[in-house]
């Protein structure tokens, strides 16, 4: 082992715990910003029902999110899971760190849905699955990102 590996692993070794911690508190927050939002949303058309699934931050590969999961059921009675969050270092994304939102696996026939990339919106394939994407707003007004992908979500399922 190098000197500079052995070095930071000493580091490490002191400061793990308050990075650790520090970590989980800002997904906490984050998290709840986001879920604070979904929760006053007022318009879930065309969804019967809806609630906040469990889901917890992650990554892998693929970059490192802290996702909210909706579970619904659409006036088709069809299930629907919506997958919505902060994403960092997504592979198939030029931004560092985006808003993001797409169907997880239900209804399959949207899954891959076409999307126009606007200003306001952009999208990607991923898993079969087209996500939607923007810049996180400095200005922590994930709300209203959220909103306006989840909007054009939805009205895929009409």
């Amino acid at each position: 082992m190098n000197e500079t590996l052995q070095t930071f692993l000493k580091n490490g070794l002191k400061h793990y715990w308050e990075a650790s911690s520090t970590l989980r508190l800002f997904e906490g927050e984050m998290k709840g910003l986001m879920e604070k939002s979904l929760k006053e949303r007022k318009d879930w058309h065309p969804l019967k029902s809806h609630k906040l699934a469990v889901s917890r931050p992650g990554g892998g590969p693929d970059g490192r999110w802290i996702p909210c999961m909706i579970d619904g059921v659409d006036r088709l009675s069809r299930k629907v899971r919506i997958d919505c969050g902060l994403w960092w270092n997504a592979r198939k994304c030029d931004l560092d760190s985006i808003v993001y939102c797409s169907f997880w696996d239900e209804p399959k026939a949207v899954l891959g849905f076409a999307h126009e990339n606007t200003k306001a919106i952009s999208s990607f394939k991923y898993h079969s699955r087209t996500i939607l994407y923007s810049a996180i707003p400095v200005d922590l007004k994930i709300g209203a990102v959220l909103n306006g992908q989840m909007d054009c979500l939805l009205r895929k399922l009409k």
